[in-house]
């Protein structure tokens, strides 16, 4: 059973928690927004009819850039899927962090990690978009590793649900229906 100031300070770290995603989120498309902006000057000094040169052989195919930058955006989509899970079902105590230690309850600290490391793993992911146009590989990949970074933040954001039951207690009053309705 939480005391009422542990409830408070719940409250508290969750709002900081879901603020934190939304500016991750934003961050993400602002750097999309970046790298449409510098994808049109690009776009514009070039000349008429300049092209990136092509790929030569099947062994430069599979080993090009591209290639390896989806590779480890896919290893990191898949790590940070089991990171979280680890955390959450308590096989990785984050709570005796030295940073974490002052957070109470001890499971909000897990919580916080539980969310923070794959979020950092997600902008990752979009970023290597941005690095991908940036190095003259194409527009296009900015917006599908961005898009998987965005998808990947929107399905590992912090929700009420998952903190009430590592808490193992209901932390918010239920909205229910008018009534009548």
């Amino acid at each position: 059973m939480l005391t009422e100031e542990e409830r408070k300070n719940v409250t508290k770290q969750f709002t900081m928690l879901q603020a934190l995603w939304v500016g991750m989120l934003v961050s993400l498309g602002m750097f999309v927004l970046l790298g449409h902006m510098v994808r049109r000057v690009m776009m514009q000094s070039m000349h008429p009819g300049q092209d990136l040169p092509g790929a030569g052989t099947l062994a430069t195919y599979l080993v090009s850039t591209e290639n390896m930058v989806y590779v480890v955006a896919a290893v990191l989509l898949v790590s940070a899927y089991y990171c979280r899970r680890l955390i959450l079902e308590g096989r990785i105590d984050a709570s005796r962090s030295y940073r974490l230690r002052h957070i109470k309850p001890a499971f909000l600290a897990n919580y916080f990690m539980a969310n923070m490391i794959p979020l950092a793993l997600m902008e990752i992911v979009g970023l290597s978009g941005l690095a991908l146009l940036l190095s003259g590989h194409g527009g296009h990949h900015l917006y599908i590793l961005a898009g998987l970074g965005a998808a990947g933040m929107f399905f590992i954001r912090p929700q009420r649900k998952e903190l009430e039951t590592l808490a193992g207690e209901r932390l918010w009053p239920s909205v229910s229906p008018p009534a009548g309705s």
